[in-house]
């Protein structure tokens, strides 16, 4: 398109009426011509125009007359007026505006959302990929400080519960012990959970110890934790969050997830596995218990110890027991059971003494100092 040309109202700041005028608009601006014009017509350059568009098809071009302290204005009616306009290269290009504006948002946001679950599917072989790189003794040395420091006022173990963790760590880890050498806490904390963190630390809560009643629950629950250390899955999940984090501000212009420390507590403990990952650290955890001759049945034990008191708790109209965040994520309870059930072995072994069991359930209420045997 090289012109077009439209009716419009001439008002020359001067007379007290609008005069009738035909409009031209070219590349170079604009041509105004009609009686009320002096000399029959007036070409006016498109920098001396101030445009303000009134929807898509009405626009007020104001201009300023030489030698005068007044102010022209020309009013023009014409369909798809700031298309046209923007084509000439007179004004930018409008941004899109009723059902036009509705279909331009709905398709970025498709788009968008597209693109951002692509990103999440390919980001998670990627962050495993990189995870699975860094070695145990670098994580350590990238997550370990900053964790002890946000942790140790709730801190209950004392050197012996250290001894008695560490002892039974090594046990169900068998020869990756050298290499991971966890260190697990136990936290003064009424919720019911267990969770592992960057750098091979495991936390164990007060409310955890206090729900369960048998060795092989602490055994089978820490041997799970202790899974989802070795198959770096929980360095595996925050690289994935951070980079969808990235993706997300970038794509949205939200910067605020990239300008928190990406290295808070906080963050860590909303992480999640997906089923797939809680899955694997199950019977990773079942594998390496039944290699050290211990007995695996705690894992199902514990859920269904759990599962017991959920449903006594309903039925006695008692306030819902908090579902602990090792079972979240997991498939159903009745499922995880039976699947487990057909894995694991009864032994002997408990893999920790009844004395010392007593100690770390006692952890935080006494800090017991009694000589590790």
């Amino acid at each position: 398109m090289v012109s077009f040309n439209c009716r419009g109202s001439y008002f020359d700041g001067i007379s007290p009426v609008e005069q009738d005028v035909q409009v031209l608009f070219d590349t170079a601006g604009i041509v105004i011509s009609g009686n009320s014009i002096p000399e029959g017509s007036l070409r006016i350059a498109a920098l001396d125009c101030k445009f303000e568009f009134i929807g898509d098809d009405q626009c007020r071009i104001t201009y300023s007359r030489k030698q005068s302290d007044f102010s022209s204005q020309i009013s023009v009616i014409e369909n798809d007026l700031s298309h046209k306009m923007s084509a000439l290269g007179l004004t930018k290009p409008p941004l899109p505006t009723g059902s036009r504006r509705n279909k331009w948002i709905a398709g970025l946001i498709s788009i968008n959302i597209i693109l951002f679950a692509s990103a999440h599917f390919l980001m998670g072989p990627i962050a495993y990929w990189i995870a699975n790189s860094v070695s145990h003794e670098r994580e350590k040395e990238l997550f370990h400080d900053w964790a002890i420091v946000s942790l140790i006022e709730s801190k209950c173990n004392s050197s012996l519960h250290d001894k008695i963790l560490d002892r039974l760590s090594a046990q169900i880890l068998g020869e990756q012990y050298g290499d991971i050498h966890p260190e697990i806490m136990i936290l003064d904390w009424d919720m019911v959970n267990a969770f592992a963190l960057p750098g091979g630390q495991v936390i164990i809560t007060k409310g955890f110890l206090n729900h369960i009643e048998k060795r092989q629950e602490l055994v089978g629950v820490l041997a799970h934790e202790l899974a989802h250390v070795s198959k770096r899955h929980v360095l595996a999940e925050y690289l994935k969050s951070l980079a969808l984090v990235a993706f997300w501000s970038v794509t949205f212009g939200d910067y605020s997830g990239l300008i928190a420390d990406p290295q808070t507590l906080q963050q860590f403990l909303e992480l999640g596995f997906s089923r797939q990952a809680e899955s694997e650290a199950d019977l990773y955890a079942i594998e390496m218990l039944n290699d050290a001759g211990l007995d695996s049945t705690g894992i199902e034990t514990f859920f269904e110890s759990f599962q017991n008191r959920h449903e006594k708790s309903d039925e006695n109209h008692e306030d819902y027991l908090e579902i602990p965040e090792i079972l979240s994520t997991h498939p159903s309870h009745d499922n995880r059971i039976q699947m487990l059930k057909a894995i694991s072995k009864v032994r002997e072994n408990k893999g920790i003494s009844l004395s010392d069991f007593r100690r770390l359930k006692r952890a935080c209420d006494d800090n017991s100092s009694d000589v590790y045997q």
